[in-house]
């Protein structure tokens, strides 16, 4: 995608740099022949210059995709954090999943 092409989607843009930096911006912008990514920092607004000789590539950060990845990725840490503690064996809300078995030192004389 050509940088005009980023300016008149009017859409959140992903870039990468010649060295493999990636950065997303809410916009791409054009003033006085300059090109700016619109960022926000610290609750503002800011104008980062784009230097158009190094920059890799430009597209539209794919929004769905990028939901999905973030709800994934957090589902399975969590079912696999629980998988770790259940598998330990240890119930910390009550008794040992694996009762302990009988003191083979202790002698039961009846």
């Amino acid at each position: 995608m050509s940088f005009d092409q980023a300016v008149a989607a009017n859409k959140r843009m992903k870039v990468t740099t010649t060295d493999n930096k990636k950065y997303k911006f809410k916009r791409i912008l054009k003033s006085d022949s300059t090109y700016y990514g619109l960022t926000l920092t610290r609750n503002q607004m800011v104008k980062v210059p784009l230097h158009t000789d190094k920059i890799q590539s430009i597209h539209p950060v794919n929004k769905e995709a990028s939901i999905f990845l973030t709800i994934g990725v957090t589902l399975l840490s969590t079912f696999g954090l629980f998988a770790l503690a259940w598998s330990t064996g240890d119930d910390k809300w009550g008794s040992p999943r694996n009762p302990v078995q009988s003191n083979p030192y202790q002698t039961n004389q009846y």
